[in-house]
């Protein structure tokens, strides 16, 4: 399954371009769509294009598990972030249904394979938005209307790849997730598996700095009001910022959209998407506020102007 899977949006040595709601990722849904066909699942997709395969083995009024995971990636990520837990769980089901034929047993639950929409954020931002709509921490219609880079809209690219759902499925009673650890730690300790105890929150910033566009050759380096300088100062006061936290703390600028983005000319503006990370409420408020103090600071030394443009804030919990 992994194999033919990873053929949509396949890079070289084994990376995936796959972003979300794309004709790639409209190719592998509809790989994913044939295998619930075919091995007795029920597709249905929601309003947000959330995927599912649904299997009543327990029959009508009995509790549901769903397992899965999102087949959306990362630019040239890797091909199990996400797809190694939707895959799993489509073979656990079927070894769960082979199990009980074999033992003449009826399963005491039913079963449902998860797909989550834009589990990634690559595309649109904020991540995790089907299973936030799909779980109430997410209006439909805002997230319907969030758009990508070019100003395609989540609603229309679900449409142009045929995942408009309409299908009501229903919150389970337990949820299971199987993911790639997407960090070094485990295969460092020698270890296959880890339970999370804890869930780390995010605290997640869009934030333009704003100067003024001017030739590099004439302007006078006192005159220039560079908001690229201005984006540089906060990510270097950032990295600095978690020296205070030791492991609980991350902070990134993942993406950074400069304008007018010409090698000869002062930029007048630099967007940054900026996080902060870490599993205690109280540290992440504090490093947000130490961010805000720390905007004002890098502003200030290369005099420029800056504004939030958004704020997405995920709670740490226990």
């Amino acid at each position: 399954m992994m194999e033919a899977v990873s053929a949509f949006g396949a890079g070289p040595e084994g990376a995936l371009t796959r972003l979300t709601l794309s004709a790639e990722d409209g190719q592998a849904r509809d790989w994913l769509a044939a295998w619930f066909s075919a091995h007795g699942l029920t597709p249905r997709v929601d309003a947000i294009g959330n995927q599912f395969g649904c299997l009543e083995l327990a029959g009508p009024g009995a509790p549901t598990v769903m397992i899965g995971s999102h087949l959306d990636s990362q630019p040239n990520g890797g091909r199990f972030d996400g797809t190694l837990g939707v895959l799993a769980a489509c073979e656990a089901i079927l070894s769960v249904r082979a199990a009980l034929e074999a033992a003449g047993r009826t399963s005491a639950c039913n079963f449902t394979v998860a797909n989550w929409t834009n589990e990634e954020g690559a595309r649109f931002q904020p991540s995790l938005l089907g299973s936030s709509v799909f779980t109430g921490a997410a209006g439909l219609d805002w997230a319907l209307a969030r758009s990508d880079g070019d100003g395609v809209t989540v609603g229309e690219a679900l449409s142009r790849i045929g995942y408009a759902g309409s299908d009501a499925v229903p919150v389970p009673d337990a949820f299971i997730e199987l993911h790639i650890e997407g960090g070094p730690i485990l295969e460092r300790e020698g270890l296959r598996f880890g339970a999370f105890t804890r869930y780390w929150g995010a605290t997640k910033y869009r934030l333009a700095f704003l100067g003024r566009q001017a030739h590099t050759g004439p302007t006078p380096m006192a005159e220039r009001r560079d908001a690229l300088l201005g984006a540089a100062y906060l990510i270097a006061d950032l990295k600095a910022m978690t020296a205070d936290y030791g492991l609980d703390l991350h902070t990134s600028v993942g993406r950074l959209e400069v304008r007018p983005n010409s090698p000869n000319t002062v930029p007048s503006e630099a967007v940054l998407f900026i996080e902060l990370r870490s599993g205690s409420p109280a540290i992440l408020e504090e490093a947000e506020l130490r961010l805000k103090a720390a905007i004002d600071l890098a502003a200030a030394r290369a005099e420029v102007g800056h504004e939030v443009r958004a704020i997405d804030r995920r709670a740490a919990g226990p």
